[in-house]
């Protein structure tokens, strides 16, 4: 009886102890391809900078603190001529939204 006992918890243990634990990296795609990771903020696409009524004020605080991440994310690895160069293009973004938010917001500013 002792014996069947310690059998069936020897059986138990190796049983899962053996027992392949997959993770995500294991799982691939049925085309072969490697399944790229993205998070929320990468799938995230910014509203245009042209200006538009339908925009939100949260539409522009959004967008611009998403161009504000990546922008820090593109500095971190480039030269200073590359980061002149974004910096420029940030501010050039940065200006045009904040334009469509000051139009936006016209009567509060004139109040």
């Amino acid at each position: 009886m002792i014996k069947e006992i310690i059998a069936v918890c020897i059986l138990s243990v190796a049983v899962v102890s053996c027992k392949k634990e997959t993770t995500v990296s294991d799982v691939k795609p049925a085309n072969g391809l490697i399944a790229k990771n993205e998070t929320k903020e990468d799938q995230y696409k910014p509203i245009d900078t042209a200006c538009s009524s339908e925009n939100k004020t949260e539409d522009y605080i959004t967008a611009l603190e998403w161009y504000r991440t990546k922008t820090d994310k593109e500095i971190a690895g480039n030269s200073p001529e590359q980061n002149n160069k974004v910096y420029e293009d940030y501010v050039k973004i940065r200006d045009k939204y904040t334009d469509c938010f000051n139009a936006s917001q016209t009567e509060i500013l004139d109040k």
